[in-house]
């Protein structure tokens, strides 16, 4: 009887952090000659008119395939990341930024998730996520403000160490600009080339 009820609560325990980790994200990009890119995508960039080079990516997740501009904004010295899908159909733009850039109300959201949800945590990057009209998207682009504004979609996405019953996980999070969680994923590494902006 004692086996039988160890069984069940190893069984239980074992689908809590299987739900807690639920979504898995895997990537791995290659680099793209620009002969590659799909016209779209290069016209939406040189639109943009970064004086940095730019540099190109293909992205392979579980289920799809997304290309994907890397490049520095001379106006901020930030990096920027500009995301298509494999049509070159624009999705977002995500720039780095530092943690004391978010504002503190959903820092504080933030880590009160963290908090309940994990023993331990540790953010190991930030960026501040974008999406929106064409018109929009571009507008924020060139004025190199990591500042939400009403005119575009503003998020947030983490990349954080934690700990929870002594396994140790790496997560993608994404929050809204009122720090509510979006998604969660657990980040499977790969073997990838040392990515330069």
């Amino acid at each position: 009887m004692k086996a039988t009820i160890l069984i069940l609560w190893s069984l239980l325990f074992l689908t809590m952090v299987n739900t807690a980790f639920a979504q898995v994200k895997y990537e791995k990009e290659y680099r793209l000659d620009i002969a590659e890119v799909p016209d779209s995508a290069r016209q939406f960039l040189a639109e943009l008119a970064f004086e940095k080079r730019i540099k190109w990516y293909q992205e392979e997740g579980l289920e799809d395939v997304s290309i994907e501009a890397k490049t520095k904004n001379k106006g901020n010295r930030k990096k920027y990341s500009i995301e298509f899908d494999k049509n070159g159909i624009f999705e977002d733009v995500e720039i780095e930024i530092g943690w004391a850039e978010i504002p503190s109300a959903v820092q504080h959201r933030v880590c009160s998730y963290l908090d309940r949800s994990f023993d331990k945590f540790k953010i190991e990057r930030a960026q501040v996520q974008f999406t929106g009209e064409h018109p929009a998207i571009k507008a924020k682009v060139r004025e190199a403000s990591v500042q939400p504004s009403p005119q575009v979609t503003t998020r947030y996405e983490l990349i954080a160490k934690v700990k929870k019953e002594k396994n140790f996980q790496k997560l993608e999070l994404l929050f809204n600009l009122e720090g509510e969680l979006i998604r969660q994923s657990r980040i499977v590494s790969t073997n990838t080339d040392n990515l330069e902006y």
